[in-house]
């Protein structure tokens, strides 16, 4: 986990179950951003964060869903509600276009990782800016391209839970879930996407 950083900008809304303060803020304390770039071609990092009055964390999901990236992420094309969904991650169990459309090595399920977060910790996911969508090939089959990922408005929809029966690499199950969405733009004008959980006061 890491903590809030600075040396950039970043989109930050927060609330406890809906945006409030929605805007651009500066990051708080130092940390792993110093020095970020938001310039083209630079990853763009995803945060989870928490503030709470009370013990108890949240939970997330951070397994692997598919080339969507982990389950408490999803990153969405668009600016409306009906926005399509987008594989932003190389799924390991679909054959890459470039090398055919079979034959090629392939993973199998990923393993299950539930992670907590406490008071004044976060959760960090660096993307690529780069998106695999599916695509037709021989005998029915289907391969994932890679390609840059679009300009314009998208959003990224945050999940987290309060229960859980446990956390690590077990099958563990959370919830129920709690999600929110933050919207951004491509190319990037900051650094970090962020959403902040806040159970204080």
């Amino acid at each position: 986990m890491a903590g809030v950083g600075c040396g950039s900008r970043t989109y930050l809304y927060e609330g406890d179950g809906g945006p409030q303060d929605a805007g651009v803020a500066d990051a708080g304390d130092a940390g792993s951003d110093a020095g970020r770039d938001a310039g083209p071609g630079a990853p763009l990092l995803f945060r989870l964060s928490f503030a709470s009055d009370i013990p108890e964390p949240i939970y997330i999901d951070v397994t692997s869903s598919g080339g969507f990236g982990p389950a408490f992420l999803t990153l969405y094309q668009g600016a409306g509600a009906d926005a399509p969904k987008v594989r932003f991650e190389s799924d390991c169990a679909v054959c890459p276009c470039d090398s055919g459309c079979t034959g090629c090595p392939l993973c199998g399920a990923p393993l299950p990782f539930v992670v907590a977060i406490a008071d004044g910790d976060a959760y960090d996911y660096t993307w690529d800016l780069r998106v695999h969508p599916l695509e037709s090939c021989a005998e029915d089959a289907v391969c994932q391209s890679e390609e840059a990922a679009a300009a314009g408005p998208w959003q990224a929809e945050f999940c987290w839970a309060d229960e859980a029966t446990g956390e690590g690499p077990e099958q563990q199950l959370i919830g129920p879930l709690r999600c929110e969405r933050v919207p951004f733009d491509l190319p990037p004008r900051e650094a970090v996407v962020e959403y902040r959980v806040n159970y204080s006061g």
